[in-house]
C-alpha cells in the first residue's frame, strides 16, 4: 500500500494541497495496515453474499475516494 499510494502521487494521478512531503500523507498510508489487518474478516463475510453485494461494496469502495475530493483532502488531476 505505501508502495501504490507513493506511485500514485508521484506518477501524478492525484495531488495533497498543503502536504509537501516525498510520501502521501499520514492518514491515508494508515489505512494499508488496516485494510491488511481485516482482510481475512472481510473475505469470510463476503463469501457467501450475492453478486449484487459484492457490486455494492464496490461501489462504495470506490465513491471515497471522490468523497476525499469533496472534503478537500486530496485532487484528482485531469487526464493526459
Amino acid at each position: 500500500g505505501f508502495t501504490f499510494e507513493t506511485l500514485n502521487q508521484h506518477l501524478g494521478f492525484y495531488v495533497f494541497p498543503d502536504h509537501s512531503s516525498f510520501f502521501p500523507p499520514s492518514w491515508l498510508l494508515a489505512f494499508w495496515p488496516a485494510f491488511s489487518i481485516l482482510f481475512i474478516d472481510f473475505m469470510d463475510v463476503f463469501m457467501y453474499k450475492p453478486a449484487w453485494f459484492h457490486l455494492l461494496v464496490g461501489i462504495t469502495g470506490a465513491a471515497g475516494y471522490y468523497f476525499g475530493e469533496w472534503s478537500q483532502l486530496l485532487f484528482f488531476s485531469q487526464p493526459l
